[in-house]
């Protein structure tokens, strides 16, 4: 992948019925996932009406195109020249392309530009699915996870805006998946495809894994794959395959006998928990010092380092313990309440304090999230050292407080300390979203249902 040269197109047009006619056409040279050069744009003047609608979303009117823009022979001739014959990808091809810029060519009866590469948009929602920014519309996900604001709804804007979402949350997402060149990655977007969370009938909105464990939905799946209805006849058979191959993968790696952890170039050597107090918040948490090696790292050795390090945060965990002391999350305990109970008469009586915590689910409380803890940093762990490019050698440090849902889903980021528009901070968060989700919390989390917040300083040395 970083040695193809791509171009990454988007457009802005007069609306969404045919005929449609493109207004602004802006697009980057890419090589890898890298900007190449200057980016194209231009406005089109093509002496025909903007409806209000579309003037309402791209800013654009008759009169502003007629002062600024150029004759659409004389735009595509430039873009020609531009793009050349290299794959063109958009953040919805099918629009941008098969109904846009396909159509308008042969209206002006000019040659097709380019080639077909991937829709950016189809890689978004494999990737991200199912998505915790709730869907994967292009504003959305520059909020969710903090991407510069680029001017949206402007074509160029929203070129720039994709670049930064590919760089920062998807490319690390596609080295995860093992899609490391661009054909594969085209390969990947044009497969058949549904999304994890069921999207209609009687189990809507459960994920479909979750008939790794449930007879009952699964059950359905295999009705449902039977049914007339060809739609969604085939979304539930190809959840049965994959709920196949999922089965077939989770023998394999039972068997397994340690983690795969490849390191290339400059990675994160270590990450290293270091309890300590903060009396600014109130909270426990510790130091994840990040720290970067220049060299390649031996596969023996960063297993062995792995299982060592895992090995001394066990150790540590039990000797505080033994301390009665809580372990590196916000453990705080609401004070005992008091209950008022009624005699048969309607009167209120004696108030009778809430029976407190017994020591011993106490102790079993911290022991499940002393285990909890150790998993969850080992997701960090992976997550660093998928995520963090060759050449990325941030310092400094950041206070993140990070609320996890009892399903294991990340319900909030915050920066407590540092800048929280920096990159660094862009850094911590991508490196979150993308081990995320984590493991459900310990049973003592679950009922009742309860976040568990837990607060590190990120210090990369």
């Amino acid at each position: 992948m970083n040695d193809i040269h791509w171009v990454l197109l988007d457009t802005e047009t007069n609306g969404l019925r045919a005929p449609i006619y493109v207004v602004e056409l802006a697009a980057q040279r890419m090589v890898g996932w890298e900007p190449d050069g200057e980016p194209f744009r231009r406005l089109l003047n093509q002496n025909v009406s903007i409806p209000q609608e579309a003037s309402r979303v791209n800013g654009y009117t008759r009169e502003i195109l007629e002062r600024d823009g150029d004759p659409a022979l004389d735009v595509y001739a430039d873009f020609r020249r531009y793009a050349g014959t290299l794959p063109l990808v958009s953040y919805n091809l099918a629009y941008d392309l098969d109904r846009v810029l396909l159509p308008e060519w042969q209206r002006l009866d000019i040659a097709p530009i380019g080639q077909r590469g991937f829709c950016a948009l189809e890689l978004a929602r494999r990737l991200l699915d199912p998505a915790s920014a709730g869907n994967c519309k292009l504003q959305t996900l520059r909020q969710f996870y903090y991407l510069p604001e680029r001017g949206a709804h402007t074509a160029l804007g929203d070129v720039q805006t994709v670049i930064d979402l590919l760089g920062n949350v998807l490319q690390p997402l596609a080295k995860k998946r093992n899609l490391l060149t661009f054909e594969a990655i085209r390969k990947f977007t044009e497969s058949r495809w549904y999304p994890r969370r069921i999207t209609f009938g009687k189990y809507k909105g459960r994920d479909f894994h979750e008939a790794l464990k449930d007879p009952n939905l699964r059950d359905w799946l295999t009705w449902l794959s039977h049914a007339e209805e060809s739609r969604g006849s085939a979304m539930a058979k190809w959840y049965l395959s994959e709920l196949r191959r999922l089965e077939e993968a989770a023998g394999y790696l039972h068997g397994k006998s340690e983690p795969d952890l490849p390191v290339i170039g400059h990675r994160p050597v270590s990450i290293i928990g270091e309890p300590r107090k903060t009396p600014s918040t109130g909270f426990r948490d510790s130091v994840l010092s990040i720290q970067w090696g220049a060299e390649v790292v031996p596969q023996k050795v960063v297993r062995g380092a792995y299982w060592l390090f895992l090995s001394a945060i066990l150790v540590l965990g039990l000797l505080m313990l033994i301390h009665s002391s809580g372990f590196l999350a916000d453990l705080r305990t609401s004070e005992p309440s008091k209950q008022t109970s009624l005699t048969p008469g309607g009167q209120a009586g004696a108030s009778i304090p809430k029976q407190a915590p017994s020591p011993e689910s106490s102790q079993t409380r911290k022991r499940e999230l002393a285990a909890y803890l150790l998993q969850w940093q080992s997701h960090i762990l992976r997550a660093s050292r998928s995520r963090i490019d060759q050449g990325n050698t941030l310092t400094g440090k950041l206070l993140v407080a990070v609320t996890i849902r009892p399903n294991g889903d990340v319900s909030q980021l915050q920066v407590i300390k540092g800048n929280s528009d920096g990159s660094l901070a862009l850094l911590v968060r991508s490196i979150i979203l993308l081990a995320a989700p984590f493991p459900a919390l310990p049973s003592a989390w679950q009922a009742p249902p309860q976040d568990l917040r837990i607060v590190r300083t990120w210090s990369f040395q």
